[in-house]
């Protein structure tokens, strides 16, 4: 258990790389049973992202995985689904353990409901279907409403309307009023699926992206971030329509590698950050085109005050529970030494950071919701920033705020300029052992305006690798290359 415990994000690291080896496995072995040719589509991209889903979201398959790795396996595990059930079967055989009782909850309840949804669309794709908008729109996928803000900013001034698309919202009502009698049956050979059940929930999925994208006329296909099940989907009803997919880059990566999520993709045009990401993604998706815009959600900014910020994670498998209190005790304690002094940015996806401050009840803080404040205003804030392992370090660094992370790791799996980190710049910015040992490194900031002021000005030099550009001229980039790609 301690071992586990003293290298949770080295054990992270080789669970992604695991994670790219067993999907792999899984689709090679079960080509013909998941039936992944669907109406010309080609949803074995698809495929892989929803099977990378459901495993990174599985707290039970990487405790399985972390009991198989350090050889302390319990004599039986129940997972989700059978696919998962499947795949911890085949983790088995890498490693070579055997007379380990597995199963997977059957979920009836939920699979019947699915079930009648999918039984009462197919009936309704049977009798109906959409005309296609006469004037041209820019088709923008949503897998989170906060990209609403982000679309209309860097959209703003383009004279083509902007239609928001998300899976939960099935077929607009405004979809209705182009509403025409079909009788053809959309899903033809669904029949020949019997095995995998999430397969028909892919289906499902394809109609209504493709049902929305043709009746809306795409000039283009737009997202952030481009590691869903939705965007690859996207992205092959862009080619069959001969329709552009452009993903453009939300989060850096601080490890050497993007994750298995963002391997293989198959939209048209990724636009990145910088140099480093232009170079990291094309290594691991050869067949997108790639260009450099920078993060033009980013602002520059001005400090306006001197606050420590410490960003609250998202619970994930490389953030232990014992890690997030620690981590939470850290802030309470520094509190109570530099009163008014520190600034807690809450995770805009997971309550859990927020529980932990209640229950700890720190005083003497500020807190900045981030589903209602910008980054851009905490870090406007903040002179210093403590993570555990958020990519926003970058955001931070390229505008001069002293990044601090907190890991717990002894290789070097680490994006270079996140290694750098430990020892370039005459403090360690990078601590892998004791978090305590990041308070010294604080107040010797706080005390030195010269070294302070080194620091900062040498990290945002450096992590213009990251983020070439941003703000305004990231914008006008983004705009110009829009219109080449029309």
């Amino acid at each position: 258990m301690k071992t586990a415990q003293n290298k949770n994000y080295d054990d992270f690291y080789d669970f992604e790389e695991i994670t790219v080896k067993l999907i792999k496995r899984f689709i090679g072995k079960n080509k013909k049973k998941l039936n992944l040719n669907f109406r010309d589509l080609d949803l074995t991209s698809a495929c892989e992202k929803y099977l990378y889903y459901k495993i990174n979201s599985s707290d039970t398959f990487y405790n399985f995985f972390l009991d198989v790795k350090h050889k302390r396996l319990k004599k039986n595990y129940s997972f989700e689904c059978y696919e998962i059930k499947i795949i911890a079967e085949d983790l088995c055989k890498l490693y070579r353990k055997q007379k380990i009782d597995l199963s997977y909850k059957k979920n009836y309840f939920i699979n019947i409901v699915f079930l009648f949804f999918y039984f009462f669309l197919i009936i309704f794709a049977f009798f109906f279907s959409f005309r296609k908008k006469k004037n041209k729109s820019l088709v923008c996928i949503l897998n989170h409403k906060k990209f609403i803000k982000e679309y209309n900013y860097i959209l703003n001034n383009i004279k083509y309307s902007k239609i928001f698309l998300n899976y939960k919202g099935l077929l607009p009502l405004n979809l209705v009023f182009f509403l025409k009698l079909n009788f053809k049956n959309y899903f033809k050979n669904i029949s020949q699926q019997r095995t995998f059940i999430f397969m028909h929930k892919l289906y499902l999925r394809t109609y209504i992206f493709e049902t929305n994208i043709r009746a809306n006329n795409p000039l283009l296909i737009l997202f952030y971030e481009g590691d869903s099940v939705d965007h690859e989907i996207a992205s092959q009803i862009g080619k069959k329509q001969k329709v552009k997919t452009v993903c453009i880059q939300w989060g850096g990566v601080i490890y050497n590698k993007p994750k298995s999520s963002f391997r293989n993709s198959t939209f048209s045009n990724l636009l990145v950050w910088g140099k480093n990401y232009e170079i990291m993604f094309k290594k691991y998706n050869p067949k997108v085109k790639i260009n450099i815009i920078g993060a033009p959600h980013l602002k520059n900014i001005k400090n306006k005050s001197k606050k420590i910020l410490f960003l609250m994670p998202q619970k994930s498998p490389q953030f232990e529970k014992l890690e997030l209190i620690k981590y939470v005790k850290f802030i309470k304690k520094l509190s109570e030494k530099l009163p008014n002094k520190i600034l807690i940015r809450t995770h805009p996806q997971d309550n859990f950071g927020k529980y932990l401050l209640n229950k700890e009840i720190i005083k003497n803080v500020n807190i900045d919701d981030a589903r209602t404040v910008s980054l851009y205003d905490t870090l406007s804030r903040s002179i210093v920033m403590i993570t555990i392992g958020s990519s926003s370090i970058f955001e931070a660094g390229i505008n001069g705020v002293i990044p601090i992370l907190y890991a717990k790791s002894e290789r070097k799996i680490w994006n270079q300029n996140i290694y750098d980190l430990k020892n370039k710049y005459g403090l360690s910015l990078f601590e892998t052992k004791n978090i305590e040992n990041i308070e010294k490194t604080i107040f010797l900031i706080l005390k030195n305006k010269k070294i302070q002021n080194k620091i900062s000005k040498k990290i945002s030099y450096d992590f213009k690798k990251e983020i070439k550009y941003i703000d305004v001229e990231s914008i006008k980039r983004f705009k110009y290359l829009l219109k080449s790609l029309k």
